[in-house]
């Protein structure tokens, strides 16, 4: 994971697709799920900041989930490749900070003790204890929005207390 890496690949999509890499997300992904508010921060030098900062509505945190969780289909409309759902939904680093945790193509996985058993997930993970995660075989998307920003790790450890210790028992009933 890499937040430098990820404002390259803007720069990469933008040399690529010919205009502004905002611009391009926003009309071929943000527009087909039919997400209308969005912002998109940018650094000090005017670039789009694709490395963390574009705020959505905690509904759209939602739906951008369930396309991953639909292999990049959103109703009839196949907005990203399911290759490349796929490619991003495989392990293909072990975390720097846990063992537990890998990374695909911008999401990190996670295999959660639950009293259904081990279940996989696919997450993002934001600034403030923000978390979109894919729990396949629950078939349920989960959104959690919060604002308890630049408090290291201590702001990811309590989301993940309340995903384990109150969401995932719910949802294993």
């Amino acid at each position: 994971y890499s937040t430098a890496g990820t404002l390259l690949l803007a720069q990469v999509l933008a040399v690529v697709s010919g205009q502004p890499a905002d611009r391009f997300i926003a009309e071929q992904v943000l527009t087909p799920l039919g997400i209308t508010r969005w912002q998109f921060e940018r650094s000090p030098t005017g670039e789009v900041m694709t490395g963390g900062m574009l705020r959505l509505r905690t509904r759209d945190l939602a739906t951008v989930g369930w396309l991953m969780r639909a292999r990049g289909r959103h109703g009839a409309t196949q907005v990203v490749s399911s290759a490349f759902v796929d490619a991003a939904l495989t392990r293909h680093r072990l975390a720097f900070r846990k063992q537990a945790e890998s990374y695909g193509y911008l999401l990190w996985h996670r295999v959660h003790a639950t009293r259904c058993g081990p279940v996989d997930a696919w997450f993002m993970s934001g600034n403030g204890g923000n978390f979109v995660g894919v729990f396949a075989q629950l078939d349920a998307v989960v959104v959690i929005t919060r604002t308890h920003y630049d408090r290291g790790r201590a702001m990811h450890d309590q989301t993940a207390r309340l995903l384990d210790q109150e969401i995932l028992p719910a949802l294993c009933r």
